[in-house]
């Protein structure tokens, strides 16, 4: 007597495809995107359901119908065998899809992958529907039972076949999924094939399809548990559910887009309502957003942010999404009753075009939500081209601080009072062997924007202080090396110290070093980093403040700050050539220093002309092309070297 587990089996499946239509039915009824390359994990469940629904009801009544059926029955018994092997043929394919689906082997498949795919497949159905006429699959003997067909083995090496087809894509992308999804497959699967030796071992223990609709609806209540990816606030998915599809996506090479939407103002309009209002702007924004495009396509990224994922499209349509979506927060809102101004920055990124892996993409999303825009702005590629910039130099910024390959030149400083090289300004180098030069002007803003300044600035202040060990400034005719300090260097934790344990290490002493802090620094400082530079001049450490002139010049700082030099900034001497007035102010900004007891520093002296002007106003030090640029150590040492005999030879110290 056979054990039959068909009708359970039958009841478990009808009620996993009734839970998907009617409480999911928005996401499983979603059309195939065959035009996409994309066919959606959820849509290839219901089909596999349904599949395994028919098999299991016509074996199930095949198994009660056949035992003392007569000729009466043989028409339906065939006709029941029959639809049993079309559609239990199709679960095997239909499953390795699923698990293909699920990993993202599906993305970017094109339509002759799908036709090769079922090949095997097509040749077993076309093997079934011939049966009738040739009894090569199964055959009913005169006593009306079922018997096997000389060419069944073809069904079992189609299912064999893509079992193992389903194992190579599982293992090749498995990386994609979660440890759990992973351990969930395996597990699940095991499962299911489990049924299957039992019942060939036992052959009255018909169990095979009861262990399937077990193993099937363990993916109902896991994979496909939609629920558990959604934002409780916004009621789409969540940043999980983006990385996971993200990821899919990339590593199965698609070329897709992605609309990043930063809300300026939003957090600020929060603020200053209630609380319990976040629910319902959110919600409006993403009611409206789901109008354009699907939900399955939309996703909450941070707090506030949305990303929309458009699949295989080109940059027209992304851009046309992304038009709409910037005209509409150019429009009030109705947010809890009143209307407002909801303003965005909307970015429209091309993979992997603009960003090829999850770290620069996210980056990308960071930089564009930083940017201080007042009004709603729309960044397309020109704008992304120049994120990546920024993400490359701070990329090759951070390889150099790691390899300590950033190099530190040096702009030698003129005194009008010596007629000599007396001092330097070590200045940052990034070279890199594959993009050459960086402009300071670029990597130095990215690096205090993302923190890297604080080990930069460490890095050069060690490898200034190696120098001076290197090449003792006496013998040189130089007094000390000015190094710039940023704010975030004041905000180290015992940065003294630390700079302390750097100079006894190269046997520096702190009056060999001078720091430069600028102007716009000073104007912002604290008064804990007030106190720092006092406890650092007590040290022995000397201080410039640079670029005076660029921000609101405050003549009081120059009295009660603890400053030795004061540098003028290039840019009041290059405007000093335009008219009588500005060098009116560069000659009484010059002399008001002077009359301080303080030094003069000029930066971006690079004619005679400047340097005759600004030294009859009373500058005695001088930066500037004209002496020389910033130069490698060696080239720098042999330049002062000469410069200072040559000037020392000369009887009158007048400059050659």
């Amino acid at each position: 007597m056979n054990l039959n587990f068909e009708l359970p089996a039958s009841l478990l499946y009808l009620f996993c495809i009734l839970y998907c239509l009617i409480g999911k039915r928005h996401v499983y009824l979603q059309r195939m995107k065959l035009r996409d390359r994309i066919i959606s994990q959820h849509f290839i469940y219901l089909l596999l359901l349904f599949s395994s629904l028919v098999s299991a009801l016509t074996s199930y009544c095949v198994l009660v119908l056949q035992p003392g059926a007569g000729p009466s029955m043989r028409f339906l018994l065939y006709l029941l065998n029959t639809l049993y092997f079309v559609f239990h043929t199709l679960v095997p394919p239909l499953y390795t899809l699923y698990i293909m689906a699920v990993n993202g082997s599906t993305f970017n498949r094109p339509p002759v992958f799908y036709v090769r795919y079922f090949i095997l497949l097509t040749l077993s159905e076309i093997a079934i529907f011939l049966n009738p006429l040739t009894k090569y699959i199964f055959f009913l003997d005169s006593a009306q039972q079922y018997q096997r067909g000389l060419l069944l083995f073809l069904l079992y090496f189609s299912a064999v076949f893509y079992i193992l087809c389903g194992t190579y894509f599982f293992i090749r992308n498995k990386r994609v999924l979660r440890d759990s999804s992973v351990q969930i497959i395996i597990y699940l699967t095991v499962f299911s094939l489990a049924g299957l030796f039992v019942q060939l071992i036992f052959p009255f223990l018909v169990i095979e399809t009861f262990c399937e609709a077990l193993a099937f609806t363990g993916f109902l209540l896991s994979l496909e548990d939609t629920d558990r990816k959604l934002d409780p606030v916004t009621g789409i998915y969540h940043r999980i559910a983006f990385d996971e599809e993200n990821r899919k996506l990339l590593l199965s090479g698609s070329h897709y887009s992605i609309i990043h939407i930063h809300p300026i103002n939003l957090s600020l309009l929060l603020r200053l309502t209630s609380l319990s209002n976040t629910t319902a702007i959110l919600s409006s924004i993403t009611s409206w957003l789901t109008t354009l495009i699907p939900r399955e396509n939309v996703f909450c990224y941070r707090a506030f942010d949305f990303l929309i994922i458009v699949h295989d499209s080109g940059e027209h349509e992304a851009l046309t999404l992304a038009e709409q979506i910037t005209e509409r927060f150019r429009h009030s809102w109705e947010l809890c009753g009143l209307w407002t101004n909801l303003d965005a920055v909307v970015s429209v990124i091309q993979v992997p075009d603009d960003a090829s892996s999850e770290q620069e993409l996210y980056r990308l999303f960071d930089i564009a939500s930083s940017q201080h825009f007042r009004e709603t702005v729309l960044l397309t590629s020109d704008d992304i081209e120049q994120f990546k910039r920024e993400l490359l130099i701070e990329r090759l910024l951070a390889k150099a601080i790691h390899t300590r390959s950033i190099e530190v030149w040096y702009q030698p400083i003129w005194s009008a009072e010596t007629n000599t090289i007396v001092s330097a300004e070590g200045l940052a180098r990034l070279i890199d062997p594959e993009y050459g030069f960086i402009p300071p002007d670029e990597f130095i803003p990215i690096a205090e924007k993302n923190g890297m300044i604080m080990d930069l600035g460490t890095l050069v202040f060690d490898k200034v202080c190696a120098f001076i060990e290197n090449h003792p400034l006496e013998p040189l005719g130089l007094s000390y090396i000015e190094i710039n300090l940023s704010m975030q260097q004041f905000l180290q934790e015992n940065l003294l110290n630390r700079l302390r344990e750097i100079m006894d290490r190269h046997h520096v002493s702190a009056s060999m070093i001078n720091l430069e802090i600028t102007e716009s620094m000073a104007d912002s400082a604290a008064p804990f980093i007030t106190d720092i530079m006092k406890q650092m001049v007590e040290s022995g450490f000397t201080f410039s403040l640079d670029d005076f002139g660029t921000a609101y010049s405050n003549i009081h700082r120059l009295v009660t700050g603890n400053y030795t030099n004061i540098k003028l900034d290039k840019s009041i001497l290059w405007r000093a050539a335009d008219s009588e007035d500005n060098r009116r102010i560069l000659e009484y900004l010059t002399r008001l220093i002077r009359s301080c007891g303080l030094n003069t520093i000029q930066e971006g002296v690079e004619t005679k002309e400047q340097l005759d002007m600004i030294t009859s106003y009373g500058c005695n030090l001088v930066q500037g092309y004209y002496f020389s640029k910033p130069l490698k150590e060696n080239d720098f040492t042999s330049y002062v070297r000469h410069f200072n005999l040559q000037q020392q030879a000369r009887p009158d110290h007048t400059m050659p």
